[in-house]
């Protein structure tokens, strides 16, 4: 099993979402948490998705993964 961190916070960002890491290939960081899992027989499942589906989004793509490839997606808690 591997744990891949998509989304983690914004340590060192001041709380300024979506702004610190722009470039093309860079991780942006946001307030919340988004975890990959893969099992061993190649299962990718996501635990939550941080706080916006633009850095969920842009964070798999420099991961090299498609939305399609998962197998399941896991909502811990929801916001208002």
């Amino acid at each position: 099993m591997r744990i891949t961190c998509v989304v983690d916070d914004c340590t060192g960002t001041n709380g300024n979402s979506r702004s610190v890491l722009k470039a093309p290939g860079k991780f942006i960081s946001e307030h919340g948490l988004s975890l990959l899992i893969e099992n061993n027989d190649g299962k990718k499942v996501i635990m939550d998705t941080g706080s916006s589906e633009q850095v969920f989004s842009h964070n798999l793509s420099v991961l090299g993964i498609r939305p399609e490839e998962l197998d399941a997606v896991f909502i811990t808690h929801g916001h208002d």
